[in-house]
Order: structure tokens, then sequence, then C-alpha cells
């Protein structure tokens, strides 16, 4: 898939790292074109908006809501691992890319993820 930015740490865990990679390759799946975006925090533990992964689409419709969410437990499902908790945008929600995108380090919450 030509468009798609997939930005992730190389200081986070590798198991993290696993859980976004099932999870890219379920949404490339279910999604198809309608997918521009891949943006993940660099832990599960991290989180905007009670959200550690960002998946930017072209229309976010209430089916593709509930495709994001059936991609998030396949991945889950297929690694044995937990922690994703997904927010779905479509393209033209600027703000919410830029919260999400310039979220530091110190910002991250401490939590129960799989890091």
């Amino acid at each position: 898939m030509e468009n798609i930015a997939y930005l992730v740490s190389f200081d986070a865990n590798k198991r993290w790292i696993s859980l976004l990679e099932a999870f890219k390759q379920e949404l490339e799946s279910i999604l198809g074109s309608n997918l521009v975006k891949l943006v993940a925090l660099p832990s599960s533990n991290s989180s905007v908006y009670e959200s550690n992964v960002l998946v930017i689409v072209r229309e976010a419709s209430l089916q593709t809501i509930s495709k994001v969410s059936e991609a998030a437990l396949r991945a889950q499902e297929k690694t044995g691992l937990s922690g994703l908790n997904p927010l779905t945008i479509s393209e033209c929600e600027e703000w919410i890319k830029r919260a999400f995108e310039g979220v530091r380090e110190s910002e991250h919450g401490e939590g129960q993820g799989i890091d």
C-alpha cells in the first residue's frame, strides 16, 4: 500500500511492534484503499484521548470504525497479545492528528500495557 505511513519508535518494545505489525496487516486487508495512515504511540501504556493507535481513513463511517475494531481483535488473537486501543478518524480531522503525533515520551502515562 503506497500511501500508508507507519510511525513506530525504534525504542518500542518488540512485542508491541509485533502487535502493531499484525494490526497493520489486518487493517490493510479489511480497509484496503480507505486506509491512509497508522500512527502508533511508543508503547501500549501510552495514550492520547484514551487511545494508543491512531487509524486515519479517508471516510470514518460507523462501518469503518467497526472494521477497525474487528481488525484490532483479530490482531490481538493472532499474536496472543493485548493492548490495542485504536482511535479512528477521517483524514480531514487535523487537530486530532496533531495532538496524537505531537505527544512526547515524557507525557506518556503508565498503565498495564504489554511493555
